[in-house]
C-alpha cells in the first residue's frame, strides 16, 4: 500500500485545469471478468450465463484471430459479482 498516492497529494500535484479521477476501490472489487476461447464461443457464454443469473453483466466484448490454417474466436465476459 505503499506504492499507493493519497487521495490529498493527488489533489494538491494536479495542475488547475487537470481533473483528478479517483475510483473506490469498493466498487472497483466487485468487478470481475470470465474469458471463454474457442472456434464458437456463443454456446459457452449462454450456458455461462444460464450458469450465473446471479450476476449482472457490464459487457460481452468479442474478438477473432485467424492464421492460414486456423482460427478461433475469444469472449470476455464482464460482470459485477455479489460480495458476501
Amino acid at each position: 500500500m505503499e506504492n499507493v498516492p493519497k487521495i490529498k497529494n493527488l489533489k494538491e500535484n494536479a495542475r488547475s485545469n487537470q481533473e483528478v479521477k479517483v475510483v473506490e476501490l469498493g466498487v472497483a472489487g466487485t468487478i470481475a471478468v470470465k474469458q471463454i476461447s474457442g472456434e464458437f464461443v456463443e454456446v459457452d457464454v449462454n450456458l455461462w450465463l444460464e450458469r450465473n443469473p446471479e450476476v449482472e453483466v457490464i459487457d460481452i466484448k468479442f474478438t477473432s484471430s485467424a492464421t492460414y490454417d486456423s482460427w478461433g474466436t475469444d469472449a470476455l465476459i464482464i460482470y459485477r459479482k455479489e460480495v458476501k
